[in-house]
């Protein structure tokens, strides 16, 4: 039997950073001091942000990372995914 899956589901993107470091495989404690480290450049956010748009996602940004939303099918379709 095929699990229900929500019409509307979401995922987390991490961005490039400006320096490197990756929020995802951070070696060092992420904290008010250095959080600047983590962030990418406006154009990267603006570029992501832009181009997930486009494909239909609705983004929603933070400082550091990206939140997309849509439908099951446009993960699978964009991602080349089985939800």
């Amino acid at each position: 039997m095929d699990r229900e899956i929500s019409s509307i589901i979401s995922a987390i993107a991490i961005l490039k950073s400006k320096t490197g470091l990756s929020l995802a495989r951070a070696e060092i404690a992420i904290t008010a001091e250095n959080i600047e480290e983590f962030k990418p450049t406006q154009e990267t956010m603006t570029r992501a942000i832009q181009r997930l748009q486009e494909l239909g996602f609705d983004v929603q940004p933070s400082a550091v990372t990206l939140t997309l939303q849509s439908k099951p099918a446009l993960f699978e379709d964009v991602f080349k995914v089985k939800l």
